[in-house]
């Protein structure tokens, strides 16, 4: 995954500043295909949400409309006036990430475990109340006002470098095609965007913009934490607007709010950092780093085999799930990159004659 985020960070802002493109910035070019892999213990559910309306021109009657309807949360129109009332927007957990003046940090935006039913639960801060918001509405298999759900029976999203490295590029883009149940992942060059219900090309500003995406990929903690290529076993993300990471139910990385973000997590190390594209982000704008005992411990979670360090146990099994949501109505990417070793991975160390073994390291 390219490091693109100085041209995703200016993106985002003039997203924020509600600047709408027009001309050659605005057209997304066609692109060149790829050939893409639906990795071992990967699934895909992608959601197409509707605000009911779906015009801007007054968008303040979107707000209680379609998928908005009863919400807390809100997909909306435009990010310069707050979709038509400042006043509205901060009765609700909207603001996050929107605006660099505003003192909620992006990290902290969810419960630290996924609910009953394996959902997240977004929180307010406490200088305006305690408004909390389980997001089963968006993410479960339920089909009502607003909200279609298809479940991926072919989620070919991502490239296998042939080392066991996959990776969804972020000037990639990419369509779903609900007859085959697979996707079209092609190269946009420096426009990719990212809005999986159109076609690639065209103005991008006139796209699908409210969606949503789950995740999940099965791993296998190996000795160490490096893969049988000696490598160290990371998963990245870099995209807007919400993004929520979990492993084995317990919240790694928070990237809620509308914006640009960008999450790595090193199983090998166990360090995790994220960054978000506001200015009161912590540590002075840099980002956060916190680790994967670290957020397990304040979850008050013991993993299955316990810790090593600061990450996971040698040869364990756990489940990586990611949260996705586009809700901004103005630019989308999306860039994934990781090497998470799949649950036959003691099987590939046992065909090397490793018996448990990376026969790719030195002993």
């Amino acid at each position: 995954m390219r490091n693109t985020r100085p041209l995703a960070a200016v993106t985002a802002l003039l997203c924020a500043a509600g600047l709408a493109f027009t001309g050659t910035i605005g057209a997304q070019a066609a692109g060149t295909g790829i050939d893409t892999v639906a990795p071992e213990g990967f699934d895909v559910t992608l959601y197409d949400y509707s605000i009911g309306m779906d015009s801007c021109a007054t968008p303040a009657a979107n707000l209680d409309t379609g998928i908005n309807k009863g919400s807390n949360l809100k997909f909306f129109c435009s990010p310069a006036d707050d979709a038509g009332d400042r006043n509205v927007m901060d009765r609700y957990i909207n603001r996050y990430g929107r605006d660099s003046g505003y003192e909620f940090p992006a990290n902290g935006t969810a419960e630290r475990t996924l609910n009953a039913n394996g959902y997240p639960v977004m929180r307010d801060d406490t200088n305006h109340g305690t408004i909390t918001q389980d997001l089963g509405y968006l993410f479960d298999s339920s089909q009502h006002d607003g909200k279609t759900v298809y479940r991926v029976a072919n989620p070919n999203l991502l490239r296998d470098d042939g080392d066991g490295q996959y990776t969804f590029d972020d000037w990639w883009g990419a369509t779903y095609d609900k007859a085959s149940g697979s996707f079209e992942v092609v190269d946009n060059g420096r426009q990719g965007m990212f809005f999986p219900f159109d076609p690639q090309g065209g103005d991008w500003t006139a796209k699908n913009h409210y969606f949503g995406m789950k995740l999940t990929q099965d791993f296998w903690q190996p000795t160490d934490g490096l893969t049988l290529s000696d490598k160290p076993m990371k998963f990245s993300f870099q995209g807007d607007d919400d993004v929520w990471i979990y492993i084995d139910g317990v919240l790694v990385a928070d990237l809620g709010g509308i914006n640009i973000g960008e999450a790595t997590i090193d199983l090998s190390t166990g360090a995790i950092h994220t960054w978000k594209n506001m200015l009161t982000q912590a540590e002075g704008g840099k980002g956060y780093d916190t680790t994967i005992r670290e957020q397990f411990e304040k979850a008050g979670v013991t993993p299955d085999g316990g810790f090593d360090g600061d990450t996971f146990a040698d040869n364990t099994g756990h489940t990586l799930t990611m949260f996705y949501l586009e809700r901004g109505n103005y630019s989308s990417t999306f860039g994934l990159s990781y090497n998470l070793q799949p649950v036959s991975y003691p099987l590939t160390y046992e065909l090397n004659g490793g018996s448990g073994v990376n026969p790719n390291k030195e002993q």
